[in-house]
């Protein structure tokens, strides 16, 4: 055991160092430290070196008085094993990482209850003084998730919300919730009964699958103004897959279509950021399974590419951020769709503008 993991060990908690009668009573004399640290550090340094040792540590150790009155207590309530099993390194790699990525993807109670391993992790790539160990502690500065180029800052979630959703998810609980629709001047709504089935989490922005009296809506947690866990269990819907259900509303709800065929000409892009044809995302990304390039341009810089695709909002919006480069060439109901889309974008950018 290294020296520091083991001062964490021994030394009392102070949660108010401030309150200095309650610290010198809770904290111990540096020889009673050392005499603790030397049943269980080998090749234990001087006393000297051991007060070096917790001067460089005040982000987690402190103290009160001075010399030998001196009374030395932890600011922070690390608990570190020393029982059968000791966290190591990877270990609080993997659990730092799981900290700054799972807030919203685990039930709030969960989360909550793993507060001290993720303190145990934090102090643990903190104290090892191991090459692996202080590059573990820039690990989260070299990842990001990024689940879609949209530039919108996701909508803040109420805590408390957020746990009484999960909680009740995760417990198989029916809610009632109090609710604004997204619509023009709309009013707070209770929706009684409501069995959560779900969780989907759309680029940041949060919505919950729950089923009424034969009803299946999605409510964004963000829109929620309160949430009332009930006593009664969720409504059974045996069979019910969340994966296939989100895919069968074409995402987050936006009114999906029958499949159909999608046919795109894709051109290379021009301008400021040009592209080659063979550099377009739908080189790289599939819009389905069955997606493939059917002909190529004989100069190049064009191809045209067939996928089967359910018809939605998110699927529109991903071809008219694309639209300098993809030409939607059948179905004819959706050309002309894109086509009038156009027109109307071409009317308004031919209008003078001001300023």
């Amino acid at each position: 055991m290294i020296i520091q993991e083991a001062l964490l060990n021994i030394l009392p908690y102070v949660a108010n160092p401030d309150d200095t009668a309650d610290a010198a009573a809770k904290g111990m004399r540096l020889g009673d430290v050392y005499s603790q640290l030397s049943a269980r550090v080998d090749g234990l340094p001087t006393r000297r070196s051991v007060r070096r040792i917790m001067d460089r540590m005040s982000d987690y150790i402190d103290h009160v008085g001075n010399t030998n009155a001196a009374r030395w207590f932890k600011v922070r309530d690390t608990v570190m094993l020393g029982g059968q099993w000791r966290m190591n390194v990877n270990d609080a790699i993997a659990l730092t990482t799981l900290e700054r990525m799972a807030m919203h993807h685990l039930p709030g109670a969960v989360f909550a209850g793993l507060a001290p391993r993720f303190a145990e992790a934090r102090a643990t790539l903190e104290m090892n003084g191991s090459e692996h160990a202080q590059k573990g502690k820039t690990w989260d500065g070299k990842i990001i998730r990024i689940a879609s180029a949209r530039p919108f800052i996701p909508p803040p979630i109420d805590d408390e919300i957020y746990n009484s959703v999960t909680g009740a998810l995760m417990r198989d609980r029916q809610i009632e919730l109090r609710y604004v629709p997204n619509k023009p001047d709309a009013q707070v709504k209770t929706y009684s009964d409501q069995s959560p089935l779900g969780l989907l989490d759309d680029d940041g922005a949060f919505y919950l699958v729950a089923r009424s009296k034969d009803v299946t809506r999605l409510f964004r947690l963000d829109r929620m103004k309160a949430v009332k866990v009930l006593d009664a269990s969720v409504s059974p819907m045996p069979g019910f897959d969340l994966k296939a259900f989100i895919a069968s509303r074409g995402g987050a709800g936006f009114f999906p279509e029958p499949e159909v065929e999608l046919k795109l000409r894709v051109h290379a892009r021009e301008g400021r950021y040009a592209r080659s044809a063979a550099q377009h995302a739908l080189t790289q990304f599939s819009l389905h399974e069955d997606q493939r390039i059917v002909e190529w341009a004989a100069d190049k810089k064009s191809f045209v590419v067939t996928a089967t695709v359910q018809r939605s909002v998110s699927l529109r919006n991903f071809l008219h951020s694309q639209s300098d480069t993809i030409e939607v060439l059948a179905p004819a109901s959706m050309r002309a769709e894109f086509a009038e889309r156009v027109r109307r974008m071409a009317e308004r950018y031919a209008q003078h503008c001001e300023g």
